[in-house]
Parts: structure tokens; sequence; C-alpha cells
């Protein structure tokens, strides 16, 4: 019973941060949502604050380090196609929860600091990708190799943050699925195609 109010109540904090965002949020708002009363939410989070910390934290992990294990085992068959997948999901994952994609970077956004936890998290995310992805990536050194994955990972948050900057450039719609499947696809056919024209080098 207590997992299931505690999960409701994340659940809610969701709901508000995307029909609102993470600013507009309160007390009785989740509490309205999540059909509880006020005082639940300081039993089980002791603040609206840490509500909110751990209901970014447990879908930081979702959206990033779980999703990774998804594809473990497309991961070592063939790495291109899992990246496809991952980076498609992330995207989709992105454009379904806009706010709460935003509340996730709210702070380094909105007031250029970044909480330590969850520069944790991400380097954790970071290091779990790159052994994952590193020995198919296009570079001759690790930093090299690094910088890649950086790249790519831009490639998709950009698009996946801000998608008007891009669309009259485009001419495409990013809340279209096959706008989005079709830019993924590309993305990862480049990368392709680096490590192709690096391993014709290596065999002249």
């Amino acid at each position: 019973m207590r997992e299931e109010i505690i999960k409701q109540i994340m659940l809610a904090v969701i709901e508000c941060i995307e029909d609102e965002g993470v600013q507009q949020l309160t007390v009785r708002k989740i509490a309205d949502k999540a059909r509880v009363n006020s005082a639940a939410i300081n039993y089980y989070f002791g603040s609206k604050e840490n509500l909110i910390e751990e209901t970014l934290k447990a879908t930081l992990d979702e959206v990033f380090i779980k999703n990774l294990k998804d594809y473990e085992i497309l991961w070592e068959k063939d790495p291109l196609r899992a990246l496809k997948s991952y980076l498609s999901d992330t995207i989709e994952g992105m454009f379904m929860y806009q706010g709460l994609t935003k509340a996730h970077f709210h702070d380094a956004f909105i007031h250029g600091k970044y909480d330590p936890e969850l520069v944790r998290r991400f380097s954790d995310f970071l290091d779990s990708f790159f052994a994952l992805i590193s020995e198919k990536l296009p570079g001759s050194t690790l930093p090299e190799k690094k910088m890649v994955l950086v790249q790519v990972l831009s490639a998709v948050f950009y698009p996946g943050l801000f998608p008007q900057l891009f669309e009259d450039f485009l001419g495409k719609d990013f809340t279209k699925k096959g706008t989005r499947d079709k830019y993924i696809s590309i993305l990862v056919n480049n990368i392709a195609d680096l490590i192709n024209i690096e391993h014709n080098k290596e065999d002249k």
C-alpha cells in the first residue's frame, strides 16, 4: 500500500509538470492530482522539494540508465542498430514528456546551477553508454571517441529540448514521429559512414 501511494504521488508530480511546468507545482495541485491529502506528501517525502527531487532522480534513471539495458543483447550483436533504437526511444520520450525533460535541467538552464546529484548520475550514464558503444565509435583515441559520443547525444538533445529552433530551417515538423525517426536514421547512418571511412584508411 505504501509503495502504491508513493508511486501515485510521483506520477501526479509528472502529470502536473507536464500540465504547467515545474515552477507552478504546489502541494495542493499534486495532492489533488494524486487524490491524496496534502499531509500524505509531507508524510512520505518530508516536503514538496524532496518529492520533486526524488521524482526527477527516478525519471532520470529511467530515461538514461535503465533504457540502456533494454537493448543489452543487441548492444553486443549490433551496436549501431542498438544505438539507433536507443536514440529513437530517447527522443520519443523527450517529446512525450517535454515538461519533465526540461524540469531535469531547469536549474542548469535558468540559474546556471548544476545539482551535484544530477551531474553524478549523468556522468554515470555517459560512462555506461561509452562502455557499450566505444568500440564502434569513430576516432583513434579515447578522448576523440568520447567527443563523438557527446556530439551524438547533443544532436538528440537540442531538437528534443528546442524543436521549434530547427523546424523552420529543416522544413520538418519534429512533433511527427516520422520526422524524428528519419532524423535519427540519418544521424546513425552518418556515424556508420565515418566508421567505414576509418576502416578503409586502416586497410590501405
